[in-house]
């Protein structure tokens, strides 16, 4: 398997910074390691970001590790490749049905909070807000566009005390769409706030930190399990059983991708998105070398 890693945006043969603890575990595993330019990419979308000589004579399977990137970017990136003869794990479908949430809402609607999309980047009609925020009543919301939300601004661009308070609503979701600016993505979410078993608070922030972890899954099986955050105090995975998330492993239209599950106060292990495994971040080292060797062992 061939690793795809963005190189470091002032020496372009060497890979970023950020990413370095992953590529040099790719280089311990042997794997066939390609470099290229994400900001040239995301601003170009050329072939100039990629310096591949020659190109292999027979189609070759990538793996991306690095920076997230909107869904037409991706798509640039997935068909330069092909042009290369390279094929990305995840075709630009698989990709996004992972990115947008309203996407594969439906796989994870039972076991994640309920939530209501607006499909444009545009602040609704006041009446549109009572609409379709009525499911809700006077429960708290959040929201986020199809990708992110602006969480370490909780109180400002996020978090919503009362989803019938149209004044605070509009005010939260303005300063949310000020703030998402030029990478807002899809449209609006707005979903039920659900109480997570807390672990701290973040120290810059002062986000509210929850117990959370992200799973990696590859060709529907789980090959790790790491900690959502690198602040806070975790505990034991009490009452945890991966059992409970396997019909979501073997239903979502990717073969790599994340499902980001957390404990609510009430001692349950809820779902509360997916994404994309080549764009999720892989906090710390521990199960890193398990990692990568299923990454190097898969096919297409």
């Amino acid at each position: 398997m061939n690793m795809l890693f963005c190189c470091d945006p002032m020496n372009k043969k060497k890979v970023d910074p950020e990413w370095e603890h992953e590529y040099n575990m790719a280089q311990k595993n042997n794997m066939d390691i390609l470099l290229f330019d994400y900001d040239n990419h995301i601003n170009k979308g050329s072939l100039q970001s990629f310096s591949i000589h020659p190109p292999p004579e027979n189609l070759e399977p990538v793996v991306y590790r690095g920076w997230m990137m909107p869904t037409a970017s991706y798509k640039q990136l997935y068909n330069t490749l092909l042009s290369l003869n390279f094929q990305l794990i995840n075709s630009p479908e698989e990709y996004q049905h992972c990115y947008y949430l309203p996407d594969s809402y439906n796989i994870i609607e039972a076991c994640t909070p309920p939530s209501v999309f607006h499909d444009e980047t545009n602040m609704p009609s006041d009446e549109a807000l009572i609409e379709l925020l009525s499911v809700f009543g006077d429960k708290p919301i959040i929201v986020k566009d199809f990708v992110k939300s602006q969480k370490h601004y909780w109180n400002e661009a996020c978090f919503i005390p009362n989803a019938s308070d149209l004044t605070q609503v509009k005010k939260v979701v303005s300063t949310f769409i000020k703030k998402q600016g030029d990478a807002f993505q899809g449209g609006l979410v707005f979903r039920e706030f659900i109480k997570l078993e807390p672990i701290g608070l973040h120290p810059k922030s002062n986000m509210p930190l929850t117990q959370e972890y992200r799973i990696f899954v590859l060709n529907n099986t789980p090959i790790a399990l790491t900690e959502y955050w690198e602040d806070g105090h975790y505990g034991d995975i009490d009452g945890f059983d991966l059992e409970e998330f396997r019909h979501i492993f073997t239903s979502v239209k990717s073969n790599f991708f994340t499902v980001d599950i957390a404990k609510n106060t009430q001692g349950d292990w809820i779902v509360i998105e997916l994404g994309d495994g080549q764009v999720a971040e892989y906090l710390g080292d521990i199960g890193l070398d398990t990692f990568y060797e299923s990454l190097k062992d898969t096919r297409l």
